[in-house]
C-alpha cells in the first residue's frame, strides 16, 4: 500500500554537500529532472550521446525502483565538497508494517522488532556489518548496515558475461529507522553507495544528516531537506 504525504508526519532536515532531488510521483517531472541532471553531468557533445543514454536509462531505472518501493523521495548524492564527489542515494520511506503498538516511546525495542519481521528478506542477500541503536534530538533511531553483490553481466538470470571474468560490484547500504511524533508511524532512511572501502566514513556522514531531522508541526511539505 502506498500512503500518500498527507498520511504521515513532516520533517526538515541538511544534507551535507551537494545533492539532486528526484520526483518519484509525477513521471514527467522525474524525466525533466533525469534529462537535466544528464546534461549537467555530461554536456551535449556529440562524443558522449552514448554515455548520457547509458546514464539516463540508470536513472530511470532507479527512480522506478524508487517508486516501487513506495519511496517518498529520492536524492542522488553530487560531492560532499566543491571537488570532492560523492556517490550514493537517499531514499526515505514511510514503510507500512502489519502490527504496530500504540506506544512507540520504547522506539530501539520495536524497531529491532519491526526490522527482523519486515526486512527478514534483506538478511538473505546481504551480509550485516553494523547495528547500533542511536538518539539523536529528533527522535530514536535504529541503525542498520550490510553489504550486498551485483553483477552487471547477469540480467534477469541470464548470464551474459561471455566468458569473461565476473565483474562483481558490492554496495553497501544503511538503513535508519526513526520514530516520529505520530504513534505508530515511523521513518525509514536509506542511505547506499558503492564506496565500500569508505563505508566507515560515510556512515559518520549519514549519522550527521540523519541527526539533523527536526519534526514540523503537521501538515506540511513531508521529507523536504534544508
Amino acid at each position: 500500500m502506498t500512503t500518500t504525504l498527507a498520511d504521515v508526519p513532516t520533517f526538515d532536515f541538511t544534507l551535507a554537500g551537494q545533492w539532486w532531488s528526484l520526483p518519484i510521483v509525477d513521471e514527467a517531472a522525474a524525466d525533466r529532472a533525469i534529462r537535466s541532471i544528464v546534461v549537467e553531468t555530461a554536456g551535449q557533445a556529440d562524443q558522449l550521446a552514448n554515455f548520457r543514454h547509458l546514464m539516463r536509462e540508470q536513472l530511470h531505472r532507479t527512480v522506478a525502483d524508487a517508486r516501487d518501493a513506495n519511496a517518498h523521495h529520492l536524492y542522488l548524492a553530487r560531492e560532499i565538497s566543491p571537488g570532492l564527489p560523492l556517490s550514493g542515494a537517499l531514499g526515505v520511506y514511510w514503510p507500512l508494517l502489519d502490527t504496530l503498538p500504540s506506544d512507540v516511546a520504547v522506539a530501539p525495542k520495536l524497531a529491532r522488532a519491526f526490522l527482523k519481521a519486515a526486512l527478514h528478506v534483506a538478511d538473505s542477500t546481504g551480509s550485516a556489518t553494523d547495528e547500533q541503536e542511536l538518539d539523536p534530538a529528533g527522535g530514536a533511531v535504529l541503525r542498520r548496515s550490510y553489504r550486498t553483490e551485483f553483477d552487471p553481466d547477469v540480467v534477469e538470470g541470464v548470464d551474459t558475461n561471455r566468458g569473461e571474468q565476473p565483474a562483481i560490484i558490492y554496495t553497501f547500504r544503511t538503513d535508519y529507522w526513526m520514530t516520529s511524533p505520530v504513534p505508530g508511524r515511523f521513518a525509514l532512511f536509506s542511505f547506499s553507495s558503492q564506496l565500500v572501502d569508505l563505508e566507515t566514513e560515510l556512515v559518520k556522514l549519514f549519522d550527521a544528516i540523519v541527526s539533523t531531522v527536526r519534526w514540523r508541526p503537521f501538515p506540511s511539505t513531508n521529507g523536504e531537506p534544508q
